[in-house]
C-alpha cells in the first residue's frame, strides 16, 4: 500500500492538531487530520486511501503493531537528544497551560513515557492496545449525530438524528438490526431500525432495557447505519449526499430483517410479544390474516421468515397499498421456492 500511494501521489500522513481559541486561551479543540499532496487528475486515489486508512486498518496485526511503536520510539529518542531544550521546556509548560498539556501529551514527553510502556510490555498489552485504537476508530469516525434522545418506554428507546447535518441523502432508504440473546434462561430480541420519513432510530426490546445493554446496542447500531450508509454512498458518492444535490439521488432499496421461524412466533405471535402493526402477511404468496398466521405450526414452514421494513422503497407499487407497513413473507416446506421468487419480484424495477 505503501509504494502505491507513493507512486500515485506525494504522500499521506495523519496527525492530532490542537486548536487554540483566539478569544479564551484556556479553550482548545483537538482534530484528528489526515493530509495529502496529489495532482488534481489523483484526488480520488487520494480520498479512497484515506478512506482505507481509516475505516479497514488491522490493528490486530501485532507484528506490524509492534514495528510501527518501536519506529516511534526510535524517532522520538533521536528528536529528544538533539532538541532536548524543546522536549523539556513543553513539558514544563504543560504544568500551567491547558494547550501545552495535550502537546505533550500528544508529541512531547508524556508521549514517549506511553510509546516507552508500550514498548517494554507490548506482549501484555498488545490485546489492549488494539481493542483501544479499534475503539478510538469508532469514536472518532462512527459518529451518528443526535439532535435528542429519549425513552418512550422502558422497552422502546427514540433516537433523533440531525439529518441536515449528517448530510443523509433523500434516496437513503432505511436501515435496520435485530438480534437475540438470553440471559437467566430469559429471551430477549432487540431490533434497532431507521425510520426515514421521522428521521429517527428506534430501538425496541421485548424486555425491558437496562442501562449497560442499551449503550452497547446503540453503540452497535450506529456503527451499523454509518456502515450502511458508507457501502451505499461512500467517497466516490459523497457529493451526492449533500442537500443541495440531495434531489439528484436515486437509489432502490430494501431493507430486510431475517428470523428463525420459532423466534418469529414468539415475537409477534405469542402473548407477552409486540403483536401485529398492519403489515401485509404472505404465506407462499398468498394474503392471509393475522389471525391466520397465528393458527399456523412453525414445524410446517422454512426456517427462515423475513420481514421487509416499510423504510424500502418501491414497496406500494409492487404489493399495493397495504404493503405500506411492510411485509412478512413465509413460505411453506411444500413450496419451497417461494422466498426465491419473492426476491426476484422485489429486485423488479
Amino acid at each position: 500500500m505503501t509504494n502505491e500511494i507513493n507512486i500515485n501521489c506525494g504522500g499521506i500522513s495523519t496527525d492530532a492538531a490542537i486548536y487554540t481559541d483566539n478569544k479564551d486561551f484556556d479553550k482548545c479543540t483537538i482534530m484528528y487530520e489526515v493530509k495529502g499532496k496529489v495532482l488534481y487528475d489523483n484526488i480520488q486515489f487520494v480520498l479512497d486511501m484515506m478512506n482505507e486508512i481509516k475505516y479497514k486498518t488491522k490493528f490486530s496485526d501485532y507484528k506490524r503493531l509492534k514495528e510501527i511503536i518501536a519506529k516511534l520510539k526510535s524517532r522520538m529518542e533521536s528528536t529528544m537528544t538533539s532538541a532536548g531544550h524543546s522536549t523539556a521546556m513543553l513539558a514544563g509548560m504543560a504544568q500551567f497551560s491547558r494547550n501545552a498539556y495535550y502537546s505533550n501529551e500528544m508529541r512531547g514527553y508524556g508521549f514517549y513515557e506511553l510509546i516507552q510502556k508500550l514498548d517494554s510490555q507490548f506482549d501484555e498489552l498488545k490485546e489492549d492496545i488494539s481493542d483501544k485504537l479499534s475503539k478510538l476508530v469508532d469514536y472518532i469516525f462512527h459518529k451518528i449525530l443526535v439532535s435528542k434522545s429519549y425513552a418512550e418506554s422502558d422497552t422502546v428507546q427514540i433516537i433523533e438524528i440531525d439529518t441536515l447535518k449528517m448530510h443523509i441523502p433523500v434516496g437513503y432508504a432505511g436501515w435496520s438490526i435485530s438480534e437475540s440473546s438470553s440471559d437467566d434462561n430469559v429471551i430477549s430480541y432487540r431490533k434497532g431500525v431507521y425510520q426515514k420519513e421521522k428521521g429517527i432510530l428506534r430501538l425496541s426490546s421485548t424486555t425491558p432495557w437496562t442501562e449497560s445493554d442499551l449503550a452497547d446496542f446503540v453503540h452497535r447500531v450506529k456503527k451499523g447505519m454509518l456502515k450502511s450508509l458508507n457501502e451505499l454512498y461512500g467517497v466516490k458518492k459523497q457529493q451526492n449526499a449533500h442537500p443541495a444535490l440531495a434531489h439528484e439521488v436515486k437509489t432502490s432499496h430494501t431493507v430486510k430483517c431475517i428470523y428463525y421461524v420459532k423466534d418469529f412466533f414468539k415475537i409477534y405471535c405469542t402473548d407477552g410479544g409486540t403483536g401485529h402493526d398492519g403489515q401485509l402477511i404472505l404465506l407462499d404468496g398468498k394474503e392471509i390474516s393475522y389471525q391466520q398466521l397465528k393458527s399456523l405450526s412453525p414445524d410446517d414452514l422454512l426456517h427462515d421468515v423475513w420481514e421487509i421494513l416499510p423504510e424500502s422503497t418501491n414497496l406500494e407499487s409492487k404489493f399495493g397499498s397495504k404493503a405500506k407497513k411492510g411485509i412478512w413473507v413465509l413460505a411453506s416446506k411444500k413450496n419451497p421456492s417461494y422466498l426465491e421468487e419473492f426476491e426476484k419480484k422485489l429486485a423488479e424495477n
